[in-house]
């Protein structure tokens, strides 16, 4: 799908959607709920850093 976006530098795309807030609190959503050894503290300290 990012190739198709952007054939030159597809790594732009998903660069970008990985940089997104909204990307970063899916993630950490779907941490909590799929790993048992997520740690919350951790991930916020890396959430507010973008």
């Amino acid at each position: 799908m990012a190739k198709y976006r952007n054939t030159e530098d597809p790594f732009a795309i998903i660069n970008n959607w990985m940089r997104s807030r909204s990307t970063i609190e899916f993630l950490g959503l779907w941490e909590k709920l799929s790993n048992p050894d997520f740690k919350p503290i951790e991930f916020e300290r890396f959430r507010k850093d973008k």
